[in-house]
C-alpha cells in the first residue's frame, strides 16, 4: 500500500515512463537486458527527443526505467489503476496528454502498454470518458477482436456506455458478426442499444436477405435503433436495390422502420412522386400505410404546400395521412404551424379536419408558446369537436417533460423581455 508521497512520486513516474516510451524504446526488444540504459544520456539529436523539447535528462531515464517495470514486472491491473488516479489526481490534463502521445509510440510498445491500460480501466469505475476514448482507439488499431473483448468487459463491468468502447464492438461486426452479436449479451442496457445501432453502422450491406434475418434477431420489435441506422445505409448505399428488394418481400417490408426510411429517402433525394407510387405499391398493408405517411410527412416538411395540393388529391378521405402532412408542414420552419392553422380548421371533410387541427397542437406549443396556442384554440367555435380535441391535446401535450421544461423557459424569457 502506498502512502500518500509514494504514490504522488510513483503517479509521475509512470506519467513519465509512458511518454518517454515513445523514444526511450527504439532498440529492438531483444536487446532489453543485453543493453541496459546507460547511467546518463545528454540530449542530442539521437535520443529520438522532439527538436524543440528541453527536458532534464534524468527524468527521462527514469521513463525507460519505469516502463520497462510496468512491461515486464508489474501488469497488475489494481496496481496500475492506483497510479493513474494517483497522476490524475496530480495532474489531470498531463495523464490526458501522455494517453494521447502513445500513438506516436513505437508498435511493439503499444502492443505491449495499451493492453495493461486497458485492464487497468477496468479498475477505475469512474474514470473521465476522455482517458477511456486514447486507449480504446488505440486497442481497436492494434488488435480489434481482443480490443472488442476487453469493451464488453470494461463496459459490463462499470455499467457505462462510453462510445469509444461501445464502437469496437460495432467495428467488430464488419468481419466477425457472430463474435460482435455474443458480446452484445453482456453489455448493460444503454450499453447495447448503443453497440447495436454502432453494429448496424458497420455490417456488410452485400446480402439483403441476411440483414432481415439478422434484424429479426437482434431488434424483432425495433425497440432499439439498429433498423433505422441499417436501413439508412441501404438508402445511402443501395436505394434501387434496396426499394426493389422490400416491394417484392412482404416480410422485408415489415422490418420496423424499414419502409418509412427509404420512403423518406427517396423523397429527400428529390422524388416525392416515385416515393408515393413505391409506397403505395408495397405488398404490405401495415407497411404501405407507414410508409406512405412518412413520405407524406417528409414532403410536407421540405414543400409543404405541394404535399397538402397532392394529398387532397390521391387521399382526400384519409384523416390520418392529411394529420401526418400537417405535422410535417408544422416543422417546416418557425411560422409553420401558425401558417396551416386555418387550412387545417377549414378542411371540408370533419375527421380530417379534427387530426390535422390536432396535429399542429404541440408543434405550435413548442413554437409559439402557451398563450398563443390557447388564444388560436379559443376561437374555434365553442363545443365544435375540433375544438374539442384541440384542447384535450393540448392538456396532455403541457404535460409532457420536454414541453413542460421548453414552456417553462419560454415564459421566463417572456419576464425577462
Amino acid at each position: 500500500m502506498f502512502n500518500s508521497t509514494k504514490a504522488a512520486a510513483a503517479a509521475t513516474l509512470l506519467c513519465l515512463a509512458i511518454g518517454g516510451a515513445i523514444f526511450a524504446f527504439r532498440q529492438p526488444r531483444a536487446d532489453d537486458k543485453a543493453n541496459p540504459p546507460p547511467p546518463s544520456l545528454a540530449p542530442s539529436a539521437n535520443t529520438g527527443l522532439p527538436a524543440a523539447a528541453t527536458i532534464d535528462v534524468k527524468p527521462h531515464l527514469r521513463f525507460q526505467q519505469q516502463l520497462r517495470q510496468l512491461l515486464h514486472d508489474q501488469r497488475d491491473p489494481r496496481a496500475t489503476a492506483m497510479l493513474l488516479r494517483a497522476l490524475h489526481a496530480e495532474d489531470p490534463q498531463a495523464l490526458f496528454e501522455v494517453l494521447l502521445s502513445l500513438r506516436d509510440a513505437p508498435l511493439h510498445v503499444r502492443r505491449d502498454l495499451v493492453p495493461v491500460l486497458g485492464a487497468a480501466l477496468i479498475q477505475w469505475p469512474d474514470v473521465e470518458g476522455r482517458y477511456v476514448t486514447p486507449i480504446a482507439d488505440l486497442y481497436g488499431d492494434l488488435d480489434l477482436p481482443a480490443s472488442a473483448r476487453w469493451a464488453a468487459d470494461f463496459l459490463s463491468s462499470t455499467q457505462r456506455d462510453d462510445l469509444a468502447a461501445l464502437t469496437l464492438i460495432g467495428r467488430l461486426g464488419e468481419n466477425s458478426e457472430a463474435d460482435a452479436i455474443a458480446l452484445l449479451s453482456r453489455l448493460p442496457g444503454r450499453a447495447r442499444d448503443d453497440a447495436i445501432a454502432s453494429l448496424a453502422d458497420h455490417l456488410v450491406l452485400s446480402d439483403l436477405d441476411h440483414l432481415a434475418r439478422l434484424s429479426a434477431q437482434i431488434d424483432p420489435e425495433g425497440k432499439t435503433h439498429f433498423s433505422s441506422r441499417l436501413f439508412n445505409r441501404l438508402a445511402m448505399e443501395r436505394l434501387d436495390d434496396t426499394a426493389d428488394w422490400l416491394s417484392r418481400d412482404p416480410m422485408a417490408s415489415r422490418i420496423p422502420g424499414a419502409a418509412e426510411t427509404l420512403g423518406t429517402a427517396m423523397v429527400t433525394a428529390g422524388n416525392p412522386q416515385r416515393a408515393i407510387a413505391w409506397a403505395d405499391a408495397l405488398p404490405d398493408k401495415t407497411a404501405r400505410g407507414s410508409a406512405i405517411s412518412a413520405v407524406y410527412r417528409r414532403w410536407a416538411h421540405l414543400s409543404p404546400e405541394a404535399a397538402i395540393q397532392d394529398i387532397f388529391k390521391a387521399y382526400p378521405d384519409d384523416p390520418q395521412l392529411v394529420a401526418s402532412v400537417f405535422s410535417g408542414a408544422a416543422d417546416h420552419h418557425a411560422s409553420g404551424p401558425a401558417a396551416h392553422w386555418e387550412t387545417a380548421t377549414s378542411l371540408p371533410n370533419p375527421t380530417a379536419r379534427i387530426h390535422a387541427t390536432a396535429s399542429l397542437i404541440e408543434p405550435m406549443l413548442s413554437k409559439l408558446g402557451l398563450p398563443e396556442t390557447q388564444a388560436r384554440i379559443a376561437l374555434l367555435s365553442p363545443g365544435s369537436p375540433e375544438r374539442t380535441s384541440a384542447e384535450t391535446t393540448l392538456e396532455a401535450a403541457i404535460k409532457k417533460p420536454h414541453l413542460a421544461r421548453l414552456l417553462a423557459v419560454m415564459q421566463q424569457n417572456q419576464s425577462l423581455e
